[in-house]
């Protein structure tokens, strides 16, 4: 409780101290925050990006260690030559081992703030926030933009679901459905979207790689325009298709207490490539069907048997079966969940094969 009011105490030191009017020239505002932990107590690390004359860009690094917020605060400011605010701030870095320690104080105290968005960015480092935001220098850019540009535009294409700290904290408080965040990692000094970090009661508790992104997404809310390549091994080739709608829709059979759950994924999609021989491809469109609905049927069965070892429901599976059954019990569903069958089934739909090898 100590730790919680001290962070509340930090938070609102640096947002809600400021004047009613302030003037851009007189502030630092804060775009990109990142928290560790250092001997037992909270580190903050703050990005502000700082725009040149000539119109270019930079960014100043604060960072501070401390058990109280006003320690914390007094200890940024010392540094600053301008107060600094978050009423900007487009993302919060948790490095990986603070995520495991929770993350729901200082979420919840940046969720309470009304200059904060509602559309604020969270995820998850794979190694240490601090030593990242202080080492990764990114010419002529602001470093909170940059990361929030990366996880917005794998939400537009598709590659991970639509996330911010709002959806974050109502999967939190749904009944059966765990929160996770994008997992992003740093290879050959590019930072990229690694995985998925997947919490329980506020903390990491495990992670998906980047392999299973994709059906992920699909199976947590479907594609509006989305892709995929498969290798059609009876045909020795591969294809590439487009343009994919898909939404996923989940049944149960039987009571609440041995339930029998399917997914059903209705997939339309068009041909973009072939890379066998294109002659009478029509007639292999059905052929080409049924191979997809195989591959995404094993792919997406082992994802949710994987959710399942880990007694980890991201999908929110428990939550349609509490919509639909009256007598639905939370702890009860967590008792069964790892082991109910879980079967998916997918109808592919090819509705144009116009291709170019």
């Amino acid at each position: 409780m100590k730790q919680f009011i001290s962070l509340m105490i930090f938070i609102l030191l640096l947002t809600g101290c400021t004047p009613e009017k302030e003037i851009l020239d007189d502030i630092n505002l804060v775009t990109l925050v990142g928290f560790e932990r250092v001997d037992g107590q909270t580190q903050g690390t703050t990005a502000v990006p700082q725009y040149q004359p000539d119109g270019s860009l930079n960014n100043d690094y604060f960072t501070a260690v401390g058990e109280i917020g006003q320690d914390i605060k007094q200890k940024l400011n010392l540094q600053a030559q301008r107060p600094l605010v978050n009423g900007k701030i487009e993302i919060i870095l948790f490095g990986k081992e603070f995520a495991q320690g929770g993350i729901i104080e200082i979420g919840d105290a940046f969720r309470r703030d009304p200059s904060v968005s509602a559309n604020l960015k969270l995820a998850v480092f794979d190694g240490n926030a601090h030593d990242f935001i202080m080492e990764h220098r990114l010419p002529n850019q602001d470093l909170g933009m940059a990361l929030t540009r990366l996880v917005e535009q794998n939400s537009k294409q598709e590659a991970f679901p639509r996330t911010n700290i709002h959806l974050f904290f109502r999967s939190f408080f749904s009944e059966g459905k765990d929160p996770f965040l994008p997992l992003l990692g740093i290879k050959d000094r590019n930072v990229y979207l690694k995985g998925i970090s997947l919490f329980k009661k506020g903390k990491m508790v495990g992670e998906l790689p980047a392999s299973d992104l994709y059906m992920f997404t699909l199976l947590h809310n479907g594609f509006n325009n989305g892709s995929l390549i498969s290798k059609i091994k009876e045909l020795k080739a591969e294809v590439s298709l487009g343009h994919i709608d898909a939404e996923p829709k989940i049944e149960f059979k039987g009571d609440v207490d041995s339930p029998e759950v399917t997914y059903t994924i209705n997939l339309k999609a068009v041909i973009n490539e072939y890379s066998g021989d294109i002659k009478g491809i029509e007639k292999k469109v059905n052929l080409i069907e049924k191979s997809v609905n195989k591959e995404l049927k094993d792919r997406a069965e082992n994802l949710i048997k994987k959710l399942q070892e880990q007694n980890l429901d991201p999908l929110g599976i428990g939550k349609s079966a509490n919509a639909h059954y009256r007598n639905w019990n939370e702890k009860q569903w967590n008792e069964i969940y790892p082991d109910l069958k879980i079967t998916v089934n997918f109808k592919t739909n090819i509705l144009e094969s116009g291709v170019m090898r």
